[in-house]
Parts: structure tokens; C-alpha cells; sequence
């Protein structure tokens, strides 16, 4: 999470999966949580390399979503496009980016322009 305001106001966040993990216990419930929170008041979600098959996050994501109109999200990964057709959020609202981070200088170059339009975006 990066807020151009005051980049010291949110940090990232990482969930790492685990065998027996329940969203209502801690650490997980806190981190998806806080993951919720920052997407309610973010411009922009960018995920690398991400399956969305964590129901727990998914649902955390579809509910900023619908309470925040202006955030989007955009995937990067190999099966991006495929993968963004089954998450049910506006068709508008996500963007796939069919190539696999690190390894082509088009993913920066693709993933630019939407962090652009997000910085210059008047809300």
C-alpha cells in the first residue's frame, strides 16, 4: 500500500498461506483485515503472480470493492486473463497482464501507465 500523500502511512502486506489457517483467528484475521482496510481507501490493487484462490482474500477484496468505486485491479502473471474471468468483480475495474514478472521489461512497462493514470486521477 503506497500513499503518495504519506508514504510512511501504510505498509505492505503479505499473507502467507498456511495448512490450517481460519481468518478469524490471529495473525491471519489482523492481516486480512488490515488487507480490507487499505483497499477501501486505495486507487489501485496490484497483484504479481497471484491465483486469487484464497477465499479469504477474495472476499476481503470484493468487499472494498464495493465500497470503494475507485479501486482497480490489475494481475500479472502468465494466466492473468484466464484467472480474472472467474473473479466476480466489473469487468472495468480489473486488468489482466499476461506475462511472468521478472523475466521481460514489458510488465513494467504495461503495469506503468496504470500507476500513472492512478497518480494523475482526480477523485
Amino acid at each position: 500500500m503506497y500513499d503518495v500523500m504519506d508514504s510512511d502511512a501504510y505498509g505492505n502486506i503479505l499473507i502467507y498461506p498456511a495448512t490450517r489457517k481460519i481468518a478469524t483467528d490471529d495473525p491471519f484475521y489482523t492481516g486480512y483485515e488490515y488487507f480490507e482496510r487499505c483497499c477501501e481507501h486505495a486507487k489501485l490493487c496490484i497483484a504479481i503472480g497471484y491465483s486469487f484462490r484464497d477465499y479469504d482474500a477474495l472476499t476481503r477484496l470484493r468487499g472494498a470493492m464495493s465500497v470503494n468505486d475507485h479501486l482497480r485491479l490489475v494481475l500479472v502473471g502468465p494466466s492473468a486473463e484466464e484467472i480474472l474471468k472467474h473473479i466476480p468483480i466489473p469487468e472495468d475495474r480489473k486488468t489482466p497482464i499476461p506475462l511472468r514478472f521478472g523475466q521481460d521489461s514489458a510488465v513494467i512497462e504495461s503495469i506503468g501507465p496504470h500507476i500513472l493514470d492512478t497518480l494523475t486521477a482526480r477523485v
